[in-house]
């Protein structure tokens, strides 16, 4: 492993590279078509570092995932054999094209301004790298009705690799240009927008961009205050997995979720715990059969509960819903047991607004529990009808208590299963709604009798 310098200042691509002195001028000649370093080594970035190219800017790491490339921005008036202080300065700008960083490694304190796209792991067929970006800015320094983007991983599917952006920010010239992610793992953690750009209309603006491509999203502890009050967290999802949580919405926020339909049939974003104020309850989930949502108003009386509202699931199917292949799938529901070797019950309430009741192929409980003594082994046991030639049954009424403001037709029923648990653990519960088009409160708290 060697320690490699960069410095726009005064350094000369000419050099090798091996000290202040020698320092490279342009990084695409410390990393790229001309590259001197090897996986391991770490580039120290001159914290004087303001490099500006006419041209695209490929950086190409040499690093490989269990040896990756360190890409430090550092204060150069220290040891210049070992920097020891890190920098956040250091700028690296395309003023007429793009920048691709591919490889794998860690990278600190450098802001990538791009003209076009800036390409984050875009590599060549079949290369899965890692990177990690910390105390970092995106930038997107094109104006005018041209809509480069910041795109991760490669469109056709086959690169992917794992891309982390911590207490980074992003920059964008105009509101209309977004983030794009092709495949993978993108994990945002503390991003926030940069001084200067003008409020998204959008986070994401998709995810895969066909079946063979499909992208997975983690946004977690972001501040969004800053983006447009109609903002969309994603505006189309081909492929893929997004969950946001623990997130800060600009005040008022009016925007969607989604604000496309779900394409991919395995598809599915989550929002949990996000708001402009301090309420820590919110959940919004769109699947490819539907969507759920939180519920204040219509709840069970003594239900589920954040410890002061009481609160239900919203289940709204769609066209796409049915009972063998496309249901609308809850999160799990989750309860601690004690009760081994005995016989227990678990109890799901919901309730629908019509006189028909639910029945047992159009809604029903999965539940999880360790079934096995001496190995957590787990079984399920749904309430589901017993197979697909066997009549249908309406699900159980239930006398629970509920609010049902503004319900014509109030139908309370419950969902149940019993079975022997043969070792404490969780139990974990799903609900499906397999009926198209349809609407039904699900209390998120099992009940075991």
């Amino acid at each position: 492993m060697a320690d490699l310098f960069l410095r726009s200042t005064d350094g000369l691509d000419t050099d090798n590279g091996s000290t202040w002195a020698l320092a490279k001028e342009q990084s695409d000649n410390v990393d790229g078509v001309t590259s001197v370093d090897a996986a391991g080594d770490t580039i120290y970035v001159s914290d004087n570092h303001a490099e500006s190219q006419a041209a695209n800017i490929i950086i190409e790491l040499a690093g490989t995932n269990d040896n990756p490339v360190d890409m430090l921005c550092v204060d150069d008036t220290g040891d210049p054999a070992s920097p020891s202080s890190l920098a956040e300065t250091a700028t690296i700008t395309s003023t007429t094209g793009e920048i691709d960083i591919k490889g794998a490694g860690y990278i600190y304190g450098h802001t990538f301004s791009a003209y076009s796209n800036l390409d984050i792991g875009i590599d060549a067929q079949g290369s899965n790298k890692n990177q990690t970006y910390k105390n970092c800015v995106l930038k997107l320094n094109r104006t005018g009705s041209s809509t480069p983007g910041i795109r991760f991983n490669d469109a056709g599917g086959s690169t992917s690799g794992k891309k982390t952006l911590k207490d980074c920010k992003i920059y964008k010239a105009t509101n209309s240009q977004g983030l794009t992610v092709y495949s993978g793992l993108v994990h945002f953690m503390g991003l926030t927008l940069a001084s200067g750009s003008l409020a998204p209309l959008d986070f994401i603006k998709a995810i895969g961009t066909n079946a063979r491509s499909s992208g997975e999203v983690l946004a977690e502890n972001c501040d969004f205050t800053s983006y447009a009050a109609s903002f969309d967290i994603l505006t189309t999802l081909n492929s893929g997995i997004m969950v946001v949580r623990n997130s800060k919405l600009p005040a008022s926020w009016t925007g969607s979720l989604l604000a496309g339909s779900v394409n991919g049939c395995a598809s599915r974003i989550s929002m949990y715990n996000c708001d402009d104020g301090d309420t820590n309850y919110r959940l919004w989930i769109e699947a490819y059969a539907g969507s759920i949502k939180h519920e204040t108003t219509l709840v069970r009386t003594g239900g589920a509960s954040d410890g002061t509202t009481g609160l239900s699931w919203k289940l709204e199917s769609n066209a796409n819903a049915n009972e063998h292949v496309s249901t609308l799938e809850t999160d799990e529901i989750v309860r601690w047991n004690e009760t081994v070797g005995t016989a227990i019950t678990a109890t799901v309430e919901i309730l629908h607004d019509s006189v028909t009741d639910l029945q047992d192929d159009e809604i029903w409980m999965e539940v999880q529990y360790l079934g096995t003594s001496g190995f957590p082994l787990g079984l399920s046991i749904d309430d589901k009808r017993a197979d697909i030639l066997t009549a249908a049954a309406n699900q159980t009424t239930s006398t629970e208590a509920w609010t049902t403001t503004g319900m014509t037709n109030p139908n309370k029923q419950k969902l149940s299963v019993t079975f022997t648990p043969q070792e404490k653990g969780y139990i974990h519960a799903k609900v499906h709604v397999g009926k198209v088009s349809y609407t039904v409160y699900v209390c998120p708290k099992i009940d075991i009798t």
